[in-house]
């Protein structure tokens, strides 16, 4: 284990999950404090016991058989790989932050003033076949993102369906965008960016097949703290983001099926990703050429006494399609890479 944060105690990596005040009344609930949420710009992660945490206020309420909402206020964050809550401001750039739409390294890590997040969704059922979802989320005096989703199910048999979606998300910056010197800005004045995305699935018995696509136009990069979770496209792919691009295409297919009484779990995942010049700074932040990868995802989930421990194997690997202009600096853990992780993971 280790903590990204600075530093001043490298022994004690632990930290408090989850402490808070809970209330609640018919199919409404109040909770008041450190707690996980799990929505679209901020999200559990991937792949960890100790995931990316929200402090703050947080309403559900279940409503009826075709609308529930939930969101609320929140102050601070604890993100994956952190030991402690961070006000929002600072929560932003403990990641590697590449650089401004200038070339030049971003400068935004404790730069930021934020109030805080006010966040909300809805989620709601037309029928047996069609669901739909919209979240809002104002980073207040940063910016603000707006996400719609559309899906739709149909049973073939009693063993197979078809599931197929639609996704849409507009982002702008607002206020003074965190702070006065623009040498500082996470986004630029007045940007703005534009993605949407679709997926097809065929499920029989215990296995499907899914086949997803995602455009970032050309309007500005796509810009969404990775502190705070995982990319909400049908394209998202462990151990790879699209946050900081613009004028992006990306295609995934996945296979997975359900193995030893629906306790192994294989995936297999293949994707291109078609990027901006990696000198196309004011579309590319990472200096990330475009880019294949190939996924292999396999879980255990142990019965008996070990009930609860969860074994993962997942290997990665990423070629790159796109020109580097010689300099491996384009290179260098980001393409023509392998990775291999093997994870054990206790759920109580």
């Amino acid at each position: 284990m280790f903590d990204l944060a600075p530093k001043d105690n490298e022994l004690d990596v632990s930290r408090l999950e989850e402490l808070y005040l809970s209330w609640q009344k018919s199919k409404l609930t109040l909770t008041l404090g450190k707690q996980h949420i799990n929505t679209p710009f901020i999200n559990l992660q991937d792949g960890r016991m100790r995931p990316t945490a929200v402090d703050g206020l947080w309403l559900s309420w279940k409503g009826t058989k075709y609308i529930a909402l939930e969101g609320g206020f929140i102050y601070g964050i604890s993100p994956r790989s952190t030991s402690r809550y961070f006000e929002v401001g600072p929560s932003i750039g403990l990641y590697p932050g590449g650089v401004n739409t200038k070339g030049q390294a971003s400068a935004y890590k404790g730069k930021l003033d934020v109030p805080g997040i006010l966040y909300a969704g809805v989620n709601g059922t037309l029928n047996k076949q069609w669901k739909w979802q919209t979240w809002q989320m104002m980073v207040l005096d940063l910016f603000y993102s707006s996400y719609y989703q559309l899906d739709y199910a149909k049973n073939i048999s009693e063993n197979s369906k078809w599931n197929a979606a639609v996704q849409l998300i507009y982002q702008q910056e607002t206020g003074t965008g965190g702070v006065s010197d623009e040498a500082f800005r996470y986004m630029d004045k007045g940007a703005k960016a534009l993605t949407f995305g679709s997926k097809l699935a065929y499920t029989k018995r215990n296995g499907s097949l899914t086949l997803a696509y995602n455009r970032i136009t050309p309007m500005g990069r796509y810009l969404m703290p990775r502190e705070w979770g995982r990319d909400a496209f049908f394209t998202f792919m462990p151990r790879e983001r699209n946050d900081g691009y613009g004028d992006v295409h990306a295609v995934t297919l996945q296979w997975a099926r359900n193995f030893v009484n629906q306790r192994c779990k294989l995936s297999l995942t293949a994707g291109y990703f078609d990027l901006p010049d990696v000198k196309n700074f004011s579309l590319n932040k990472y200096g990330m050429p475009s880019y294949a990868q190939a996924n292999v995802d396999v879980r255990y989930s142990f019965a008996g006494w070990l009930k609860g421990l969860e074994g993962q194997v997942l290997y990665v690997h990423k070629w790159k399609m796109g020109e580097i202009y010689g300099n491996d600096k384009f290179v260098y853990n980001k393409v023509d890479m392998s990775l291999l992780n093997v994870v054990l993971n206790f759920y109580f």
